[in-house]
């Protein structure tokens, strides 16, 4: 038998996106992050509202006041707690993909989801990430806080870079 030929007629080279990565990169984007309750943002969480509740005791306001202040001090906590730290409320982000050109998407723990638009206020460090976003039709923008212990080594690491990637990118426009 004669060995096999290449075929006579050859696919169209793949599209690539402005700004995407070649599909064989293991940078390819999007890049998507599982997320779950993380110990260190629990502490980061716990410690920042125990400064606020101390900063509130020690300014002397009248103890109507400061009792108050100290009580929306606590709910903000345990809010805080619950919904980014634990990630245990309905409206817990669980999962968020992020792709080439600044689309995001995230899951909420009730299964809904949504999309929007990174921001450009997005912080990317080594053992933290901040991913920034306003969901379309939405004023406020959110924030998600990505450590190294609320979600997989290798997605985190993917997302950092190409966050870090397109950040650069932006900057060379």
């Amino acid at each position: 038998m004669p060995p096999t030929a290449e075929p006579c007629i050859k696919p169209p080279p793949a599209q690539r996106l402005p700004g995407a990565v070649a599909a064989g990169s293991r940078l390819a984007a999007p890049w998507q992050v599982d997320i779950g309750p993380s110990r260190r943002l629990a502490a980061a969480v716990v410690g920042g509202h125990a400064l606020a509740a101390s900063a509130v005791a020690a300014a002397g306001l009248p103890l109507p006041a400061a009792l108050v202040l100290l009580l929306v001090v606590c709910a903000s906590g345990a809010h805080c707690l619950r919904q980014q730290a634990c990630v245990s409320s309905a409206g817990a982000i669980v999962r968020l993909e992020v792709d080439g050109h600044g689309k995001v998407g995230v899951q909420y723990r009730n299964g809904r989801t949504a999309s929007g638009m990174l921001s450009g206020s997005t912080v990317v460090g080594w053992r933290l990430t901040l991913v920034r976003f306003r969901i379309d039709g939405d004023y406020l923008v959110r924030t998600v806080a990505l450590l190294g212990d609320n979600c997989s080594a290798t997605p985190f690491r993917r997302l950092r870079t190409g966050l870090a990637w397109q950040a650069g990118a932006a900057l060379r426009r």
